[in-house]
Formats: structure tokens, C-alpha cells, sequence
């Protein structure tokens, strides 16, 4: 049996923080800018990002929220059009929460 005094206070502390983290909704524009858009730069030629942004884009986001690509795709190409629903802001803050624990510890072992 777990008494208070043999809580790790440094795990209460993380706990907290993925809590609070949860707490806070997530866009699927800020989830491609995240994890999507540091793996396609801007061309300076174009200023735009370079070519396949948006379909790696769509491919992340219908594997965080199991919607299909197509239905991502008429949100549109700025992804404006996304349904304004809590719960698809709460699969994408939820799926950007794992994709830093995992890549945190992926670097434990580096």
C-alpha cells in the first residue's frame, strides 16, 4: 500500500503537467505545425512549404483522430473548415501529449 509519504513528489509534479496539457485543446493546423511542418520548410522562392506538406499532414491527422483522409481533406486546404468539436481538439491534444512522451524516451536510449 502506497502511503503519502512514499509518493514520488517529482512524479505528482509530472502528472500535473500532462494533465493541465490535456486540458488545453489542440487545432489540427497547430497539430501539423507541431509535429508535420518541421519536416517540410518553407521555400524561400514560393514561401510556401515544400511539396507533400499537406498530404503528410492528412495522413497524421487521420491517424490521431481516425477520421479518414478524405474527410480531412474537405476541411479544406488551410484546415479551417474542421468541425468546431471539442472531442476532435481533445484526440489531438491527447495524440500530441504521447508523440512527446514517446519521443522523449525514444532519446533515453540514444
Amino acid at each position: 500500500m502506497l502511503t503519502k509519504d512514499r509518493i514520488d513528489p517529482g512524479m505528482i509534479h509530472r502528472q500535473n503537467k500532462v494533465s493541465q496539457r490535456l486540458a488545453l485543446p489542440m487545432t489540427p493546423a497547430e497539430y501539423c505545425l507541431k509535429w508535420v511542418a518541421p519536416h517540410f520548410p518553407i521555400d524561400p522562392d514560393t514561401n510556401k512549404r515544400k511539396r507533400g506538406y499537406r498530404e503528410e499532414c492528412k495522413r497524421q491527422l487521420s491517424k490521431a483522430t481516425k477520421l479518414s483522409e478524405s474527410t480531412i481533406n474537405d476541411w479544406g486546404s488551410d484546415l479551417s473548415g474542421h468541425p468546431d468539436d471539442p472531442r476532435l481538439y481533445h484526440e489531438l491534444a491527447m495524440a500530441d501529449a504521447l508523440r512527446d512522451v514517446i519521443e522523449k524516451g525514444a532519446r533515453i536510449f540514444e
